[in-house]
């Protein structure tokens, strides 16, 4: 089993109908007090935001009914790991048996709608398998997708549990947008690695922003999930250009939550200007920036509101 190439400059990977591209600004972004808020939301949401629509302070929030937008960055890979382990190869139906290898073919439900139908390929000597999902409104992990998945990897077989799992898709879809790219995640290590690598186009603007390289480390715990982004994940923003992104702290999601309890993102552009995401509470957030490279972060843009992100 192999995965396919990362996207690489343009993106691509899935089922061959690949019709993303990147094509915006490839130079190290230079954050200012205007930029700062931007960049430092998109890196953490992989995608844009309206920003005109995040009121300057929680004192004076305004944005009640419009639909919330989350991290596809966090939320993307683990509900595609979520739906894998929802798989049955045991008892699921069987459809075909040659050789050493046996075919699964069943559709789940997903827990807050939607559905996903599989068919999976394996190796009952190996645990090695490929296969495909195909998604049809299927809501987890607080968004909604559609779209095809093909996957490779192998699994434990004495108990069923995902070892090492590659996923490449060309035309999710899903609240406005479209997603391109690749998802590996290797379950022997600890923290759990998950490695993203994608194209986000937004169907209303055109834009494309593009998630490169980021390797999330997902530890579970008892109600919660902690994520940390390493070092070298950079963030890809069509008009400011791009951002290396990292957790000085580790996201904190409890199981429920849409919005980091605690964490901080840092985004590095040229000159080692930077900005800062904090998460404070489940319910705000801070953004600040350092313009000057001193490693202070001298400008204060406020505390939000994690519901005033809109789509």
């Amino acid at each position: 089993f192999i995965l396919g190439g990362c996207s690489g400059g343009g993106g691509g990977g899935g089922d061959g109908s690949s019709s993303i591209s990147y094509t915006g600004n490839t130079s190290p972004a230079v954050v200012t007090d205007t930029n700062a808020q931007d960049l430092a939301v998109e890196a953490y949401l992989g995608g844009e935001v309206a920003s005109a629509t995040i009121p300057l302070s929680v004192s004076n929030s305004s944005v009640t009914t419009m639909e919330k937008n989350i991290s596809k960055s966090i939320f993307l890979p683990i509900l595609l790991k979520n739906a894998f382990e929802q798989t049955e190869i045991n008892y699921g139906v069987v459809t075909n048996f040659t050789a050493n290898t046996v075919t699964v073919e069943e559709t789940i439900n997903g827990s807050c709608g939607g559905t996903a139908s599989y068919t999976l390929n394996v190796d009952d000597q190996t645990g090695e398998f490929n296969g495909t999902f195909t998604f049809s409104n299927y809501c987890d992990a607080g968004i909604e997708i559609s779209g095809r998945v093909t996957m490779d990897g192998e699994i434990d077989l004495n108990t069923d549990e995902i070892e090492l799992l590659f996923m490449t898709f060309s035309n999710l879809s899903g609240e406005g947008i479209t997603i391109q790219g690749d998802v590996s995640l290797d379950a022997t290590a600890i923290p759990l690695i998950i490695e993203i690598d994608y194209l986000l186009r937004y169907d209303d603007s055109g834009k494309v922003y593009w998630t490169n390289n980021y390797m999330l480390l997902l530890t579970e715990g008892v109600g919660f999930v902690e994520v940390e982004i390493s070092g070298g994940s950079r963030f890809y923003d069509p008009d400011y250009g791009y951002v290396d992104v990292s957790t000085s702290d580790p996201f904190i999601i409890n199981d429920g939550d849409e919005y980091p309890t605690s964490g901080t993102l840092v985004c590095v552009g040229e000159n080692n200007t930077k900005a800062r995401l904090r998460s404070l509470d489940n319910a705000t957030f801070q953004i600040e920036a350092d313009t000057d490279s001193d490693d202070n972060y001298e400008t204060d843009l406020g505390v939000f509101l994690w519901t005033d992100l809109t789509v």
